[in-house]
């Protein structure tokens, strides 16, 4: 079998290889280490940057999850209020909550933890009650548990891949090593929402001055 030789004429040039009378790509004179200090953002905003339509996917700085037992009262609460605090402060952060027992999965959050929510203008009416699993320590970088209890049936839920490291009270960030719990307002009437909202505003505001102070 013969194999032809195949000349390419003199005007023909490679799919590779430029013209001689192409222009020559242009060169950025963009340093490396300005763009890398894109690489998570969403929007460019650097102008030589956006020029060159450059997009990079956007990566949340930090994963939390709130967890209370049944994740219709108290961690609605907790992931909605640290959620608004993150974003007016400019935090990347994404917040989640869950519920230890499942007894509500797929339900809002109890009316009146949406009433006192919506009166301090943080609407958690989209949120929807889901177990707690165990995967949860692989997925998120901080756990806080709302109440000793709450602990105490992750351990169970997780078994051996309960993670230490990753989990603490909520209220540990307020009273460090106090162990004080979020009480559960299921039993009683509106004002213990509105304490409730006022602990969890307390400690979120703890959580978003320390990572203010490692800015």
């Amino acid at each position: 079998m013969f194999h032809k030789e195949i000349q390419r004429r003199p005007n023909q040039t490679s799919q590779n290889q430029p013209s001689q009378n192409s222009p020559a790509p242009a060169k950025s004179d963009i340093p490396k280490s300005d763009i890398s200090k894109f690489s998570g953002a969403s929007q460019i905003r650097h102008p030589k940057i956006r020029n060159l339509k450059i997009l990079f996917p956007t990566f949340a700085a930090m994963k939390i999850l709130m967890v209370c037992l049944g994740n219709i009262c108290r961690s609605p609460l907790a992931e909605g209020i640290l959620q608004d605090k993150a974003a007016k402060a400019g935090l990347r952060w994404s917040i989640e909550s869950a519920g230890t027992n499942g007894f509500h999965i797929g339900e809002a959050p109890h009316r009146l933890s949406q009433k006192v929510a919506l009166q301090h203008g943080i609407d958690i009416s989209r949120q929807r009650a889901r177990l707690f699993v165990t995967a949860d320590f692989d997925s998120y970088d901080k756990i806080y548990a709302m109440a000793e209890e709450v602990v105490d049936e992750m351990k169970w839920i997780a078994k051996n891949k309960f993670n230490p490291g990753k989990v603490d009270l909520l209220m540990n960030e307020l009273y460090p090593g106090k162990n004080k719990d979020v009480p559960d307002p299921w039993y009683g009437p509106e004002p213990g929402y509105h304490e409730v909202y006022d602990m969890i505003d307390a400690a979120c505001d703890k959580i978003i001055e320390k990572a203010a102070a490692k800015k």
